[in-house]
């Protein structure tokens, strides 16, 4: 199976100009959830406390440089510390390509070792340790679905072939609905979830976004467009249960089985359609 990474758009494996992603890079991060039991005095075992948020991962890259012209492997070496964009005040874009799966993630450039450098041969050697401050590989692509509004199990093919948590996905609420609609989205996996309720009427031509990731909730007038901001409506919306949404997927007892295992509930809602927008997600 092929691998490779890419920084800011650039490859870093590409023998032909004198790039190589060696031996010793990462094929997957570590998963490291953070983990909080009790252990209580004269007390066998501990007390479990199953929630299990994602810390940071670390990604090591350990890449070669090769040019038989001095001032040719200068310049390589120099377009390899400026990828790193230091004093830029901004996330590196990392990408990984596995096989046909493309996924990316921010991340911030912790160490470069000093190089190791061959003057006869024209090379230099230098290991990358990035911190990944989301803990997690999203998919290139962005996947739009509509969802029927009262459900006991939505099948979201996004969440159910992601391999990490869904935390980020919006959802769009198109009018119009009556007075003192409400909305309930629950993931009965991870027993999280959200609930978005108001009195006052989702007109024709309104709609809600819903961003569980952020807490947020806006009404745009007449743009059907995921990023319009208008009225903020973050009041009326909450979590449910142990916290707000946090999408999983269901593994099967068969390889590459997987579900998902989220209801939806609704009241006055009438004719309104729910739609939800989001990138699968990988450890």
């Amino acid at each position: 199976m092929s691998l490779t990474y890419s920084i800011q758009g650039f490859d870093l494996h590409q023998p032909d100009k004198g790039f190589k992603l060696l031996v010793g890079s990462s094929f997957a991060p570590p998963v490291n959830p953070r983990r909080v039991d009790l252990e209580l005095p004269r007390m066998h075992g501990q007390i479990p406390l199953w929630d299990d948020p994602l810390s940071a991962q670390k990604l090591t890259l350990k890449v070669r440089i090769e040019d038989p012209d001095p001032a040719g492997l200068q310049q390589k070496w120099e377009h390899l510390r400026s990828l790193m964009w230091t004093g830029a005040n901004r996330g590196l874009t990392i990408r990984r390509v596995m096989a046909d799966q493309v996924t990316s993630a921010f991340g911030q450039l912790e160490t470069m070792n000093e190089p190791d450098f061959w003057l006869a041969r024209g090379m230099i050697d230098v290991v990358m340790l990035f911190n990944i401050p989301y803990g997690r590989w999203q998919s290139v692509q962005t996947y739009e679905q509509e969802l029927e509004l009262n459900v006991e199990s939505a099948d979201i093919p996004f969440v159910s072939e992601s391999t990490g948590p869904v935390t980020d996905a919006l959802f769009r609420i198109t009018g119009p609905t009556s007075e003192d609609w409400r909305l309930r989205v629950v993931d009965n996996t991870s027993s999280t979830g959200f609930t978005m309720e108001r009195y006052d009427p989702l007109e024709e031509g309104q709609y809600v976004v819903l961003d569980p990731g952020m807490y947020h909730a806006w009404r745009t007038d007449g743009d059907p467009s995921w990023d319009v901001r208008y009225e903020m409506l973050h009041r009326y919306f909450r979590p449910y249960d142990k916290g707000m949404l946090t999408m999983v997927s269901v593994p099967g007892l068969n390889v590459g089985q997987r579900t998902t295992n989220i209801s939806i509930s609704s009241s006055n809602m009438g004719d309104s359609v729910l739609e939800i927008r989001g990138r699968k997600t990988y450890i």
